[in-house]
């Protein structure tokens, strides 16, 4: 399950609201807090880490809590990395 994070600050809480919800009812394995924001440079590395760790402070913690992106955003990141239980990675065949 994911949150679509973006620049719109009010949308973001209703996605990680709804994320932590769901989580909190036992529907969630592994929860993705944003896909590709970095990339698309939306928000801040600190903001992003910030989101992440708001759920995992909020979901039971066999709820793995991660984040979702091109490889070498986590490569340049180690932060990010620290701050997710598991790294979701695109990779791309071209």
């Amino acid at each position: 399950m994911g949150a679509w994070i973006s620049k719109d600050r009010e949308r973001n809480e209703k996605e990680i609201e709804s994320l932590i919800s769901l989580s909190n009812l036992g529907l969630v394995d592994v929860a993705a807090v944003g896909n590709e924001v970095l990339h698309r440079g939306e928000i801040s590395e600190e903001e992003l880490i910030a989101y992440i760790k708001r759920v995992k402070d909020a979901v039971p913690s066999s709820v793995q809590v991660g984040y979702v992106d091109a490889y070498y955003q986590f490569i340049e990141r180690p932060k990010l990395i620290d701050a997710c239980d598991v790294v979701l990675c695109n990779f791309y065949p071209f």
